[in-house]
């Protein structure tokens, strides 16, 4: 009955360990995540500023 005792505290203990390391895991790809969104809001405003400028320098040579 000990063993048995033993044996689920170790497999416990293996489980909590595991759900420490996905909750790094998530905590690291939420940050990815904000960064892609802000790199990508960021790439968007420069392309659209790109467009503008070359709009405005088409349109001052008509």
């Amino acid at each position: 009955m000990e063993d048995i005792l033993k044996q689920i505290l170790s497999e416990l203990k293996g489980i909590k360990t595991e759900i420490g390391e996905l909750k790094t895991g998530q905590a690291r790809l939420e940050a990815g995540q904000q960064k892609l969104h802000q790199n990508l809001i960021e790439s968007l405003g420069a392309y659209t500023e790109k467009i503008v400028e070359s709009e405005i320098e088409r349109l001052s040579r008509q």
